[in-house]
């Protein structure tokens, strides 16, 4: 494959241009691996797709096997090879590799490669036209790339230099010296190359020789296929115009950080006028997407480009420079795409492929290589991006479609000829692990880590799942599991770190309420083209549940009674919920208990009773029994008389002691009436266990079980006339026993308190 055709070896002569003031560290031969370039564990699961389950130790594996490490001029490299048949550290492949990386490598696989990279401005500086430009490569050998037909090698290592900088570089790191200069200031020379040498000054793009968009084979080929040459057919494609869109926010960000507010403003409004230049020049309002290209020299070729529909169209959406309106006609383009194809897997280059013999390229035949083939590589940051942009349903189809790919052949590898059926080129290839990864994590569970936290937008409902994850460089770690009924969604988020959390729900829930650990903490909904979620939510550090109750449009208080939890108002809109949170169903139980007409209404929050997670109804307390799955009544009065509290509850509420013979059934026959509520229960023993005392008066006769207290009223009273047998409050005694820590029976709102952001 025609990676590595020009090529510089950093000796001789040529070392003394990067000598001066640096360290004097020899280039050597590749190390062997030491513990470090041994990936990190990170686990996820998709439940009933066990293809997304499998891709995890798939992608370690070859991630583990590209990993390198070698002697550089600023000190040890640590990076990773693009791929078995590459033995290099490339700046476009390392760009999509460096955030996935960040979960299973030290920070110096995101770091030392950046920084070896910048470095090569220094030699490239030599020959004036090149001064801020960056080598494509660095390796082991100390051989050096650069693939003059492109133009994003400096947009893929601003890129990659923003993902350390978010992740733990931050503004320090900016601002260290590399040779006498800022990192910050060599990557705004890097910019400056491409606005100074590959910007049209007519349409205002950024130009690279005549290749598929993407690729680095131009349309000439020859004998060195990624070097440009004076004459060569020239282009403007939307890859690129996407790629240096991004970088160009992403030097706002960064300058603003070093104290720059100045360069700050400029590449702000940089970046918007590419963005309009780009829709002025590339976007095809007729088709709904954009052209591959714009042709800034005559080239004569026997096929019309604006009918082909490229890859940089999904650059285009993930990067942010297609507008929500474009992302909606670039998926249906997608689509109707796949149906002209017969190909349903992402990252088809681009369809229909040029002819055969217009690249004069032996690999570039029609549906070869980068004219057609279905790259892994570019699949991640177009499931990314669809996840991302309201097109959650057709993500998953594409993620899972390369999902079963992978299971089915056991690789990863460069990319896959659609005609005979089979994967091509390098095995082990990086990048495609990486960005496939990468649409796992922030695509589907939609976990982004840095150093101020992590935020999980998640795009996995309807289906339910988990992923358990550490950031590497900051060691934030972070687990989520995700469940969903009819009417619910939720998530359980543990985490050392701060964050903050939304889920996606189904497009048709007008309104939801957001409860954070069983509390009110927002309502509302955000949608965005075929997608909705919830409002995000700020979560602290440790487990906590994030639920989203579904919600009438203008009745918020409809999310008071789902199949995931209740409210039970008992205080103008103060109370309690019972919930079916962390796995615990305690709002199932309560209902098939018998619910509030049985139970009473909840005059508690969960709190740990005799080890177990309670919660208190007014006549019963609930109990959770993980061996069961489900909640008990607790033997409330057997743990009253354990807690020394028999005294005060005859003093109170006249309950006699427990007789000294311990239960006895005969107690029950004292009664004839509560005799028959009490056997009228065909599970009396778990309702109301067995007898253990019996006492009565001129007013009342009194049967104290081990999980209630019947009462036989011999003469009227405000709450029964006389005859009647009534069940004792003994959810509202424990309270008032102290059983129930005080937290624990402190009112909660139904409504959140703060402000309602609008629905939208």
């Amino acid at each position: 494959m025609p990676r590595l055709s020009r090529r510089v070896v950093l000796g001789g002569g040529l070392t003394g241009l990067f000598s001066a003031g640096l360290p004097g560290i020899a280039i050597g031969a590749e190390t062997p691996a030491p513990n470090p370039l041994v990936p990190a564990d990170i686990s996820w699961r998709v439940d009933g797709f066990p293809e997304i389950d499998a891709m995890v130790p798939l992608i370690r594996r070859v991630l583990g096997a590209v990993a390198t490490s070698f002697p550089g001029h600023l000190g040890q490299v640590y990076g990773f090879d693009a791929g078995a048949l590459y033995p290099a550290i490339f700046a476009r492949d390392f760009a999509t590799v460096a955030e996935f990386a960040a979960h299973l490598f030290a920070p110096d696989f995101l770091r030392t490669p950046v920084e070896e990279l910048l470095l090569t401005q220094e030699f490239l500086a030599a020959d004036p036209p090149f001064r801020g430009a960056v080598a494509a490569t660095i390796s082991a050998g100390g051989e050096v790339d650069k693939a003059t037909v492109v133009s994003d090698e400096e947009t893929s290592l601003i890129h990659a230099a923003y993902v350390h900088f978010r992740a733990t570089g931050g503004a320090a790191w900016l601002t260290s010296l590399i040779s006498g200069k800022s990192i910050i200031t060599r990557l705004n020379e890097a910019m400056s190359y491409l606005q100074r040498q590959r910007r049209d000054a007519d349409t205002g793009l950024i130009w690279r020789a005549h290749t598929t968009d993407w690729g680095d084979v131009k349309l000439e080929g020859g004998s060195n296929p990624t070097d440009f040459t004076p004459g060569d057919a020239v282009i403007a494609g939307i890859f690129d115009q996407a790629l240096t869109y991004r970088a160009l926010l992403e030097l706002q960000q960064m300058n603003a950080a070093a104290g720059d507010q100045g360069a700050s403003f400029f590449y702000g409004d940089t970046a918007r006028i590419l963005r309009d230049a780009t829709n002025l020049h590339l976007w095809d309002a007729v088709r709904g997407r954009y052209r591959i290209h714009k042709n800034l020299s005559p080239v004569s070729i026997p096929v019309d480009t604006d009918n082909i529909f490229t890859l940089g169209n999904h650059i285009a959406v993930d990067t942010g420079l297609a507008s929500d309106e474009q992302a909606l006609q670039i998926f249906s383009n997608t689509l109707n795409t796949a149906f002209k194809s017969g190909i349903n897997r992402p990252g088809l280059t681009l369809w229909p492929p040029y002819p055969t013999g217009v690249f004069n390229h032996p690999n570039m035949e029609s549906g070869e290589y980068q004219n057609g083939g279905v790259w892994d590589w570019w699949a991640g940051p177009q499931v990314i991006g669809e996840f991302t942009r309201g097109g959650s349903a057709i993500a998953f189809d594409h993620l899972l479609a390369t999902a079963r790919h992978w299971q089915r052949t056991g690789q990863i590898t460069e990319w896959f000829h659609y005609a005979t059926n089979s994967d091509q080129g390098s095995l082990d290839f990086g990048g495609a692990a990486a960005a496939m990864g990468l649409a796992v994590t922030r695509g589907l569970f939609g976990v982004e880590i840095t150093s101020d936290g992590y935020t999980v937008n998640s795009h996995l409902a309807p289906h339910t799942g988990a992923i358990d994850l550490t950031h590497q460089p900051t060691g934030t770690s972070l687990s989520v599991n995700q469940t969903g009924g009819a009417d619910w969604v939720a998530a359980t988020v543990n985490s050392n770190a701060t964050g903050s959390v939304s889920l996606n729900i189904p497009y048709s829930w007008e309104n939801v309420l957001t409860l954070l650990d069983d509390v009110p903490a927002g309502a509302g909904a955000l949608r965005r083209l075929n997608d909705s979620a919830s409002l995000p939510l700020a979560v602290p550090t440790g487990a906590h549940v994030v639920a989203i109750l579904r919600a009438a449009t203008n009745d918020i208080t409809a999310a008071w009674d789902t199949s995931y939890a209740g409210f039970h108002d008992l205080a103008a809109g103060s109370g309690f919920w019972v919930s079916n949170s962390a796995a615990i169903g305690m709002w199932a139980s309560y209902r098939a208990l018998g619910g509030r007409d049985r139970l009473g209404p909840a005059v508690s929050g969960r709190f740990v009773l005799d080890g177990l997670i309670a919660q208190a109804a007014q006549k019963f307390v609930l109990q959770w029994e993980p061996t069961l799955g489900r909640a008990v009544i607790a033997p409330i009065f057997s743990l009253l008389s354990a807690a020394g509290l028999d005294g005060w509850l005859q003093a109170t509420n006249g309950i006699p002691l427990p007789e000294s013979g311990g239960p006895r059934m005969t107690l029950v026959d004292n009664d004839a009436a509560i005799r028959d509520v009490f056997f009228a229960e065909p599970d009396w023993g778990g309702f109301y266990g067995l007898p253990v005392a019996w006492s009565q008066d001129a007013t009342v006769s009194i049967l104290r079980t081990e999980r209630a207290v019947f009462q036989r009223w011999k003469v009227d009273t405000p709450w029964a006339p006389a005859g009647v047998v009534t069940i004792a409050n003994s959810g509202s005694i424990a309270a008032a026993a102290g059983l129930i820590p005080t937290a624990a029976i402190a009112y909660v709102p139904g409504l959140p308190v703060l402000p309602l952001p609008p629905s939208v």
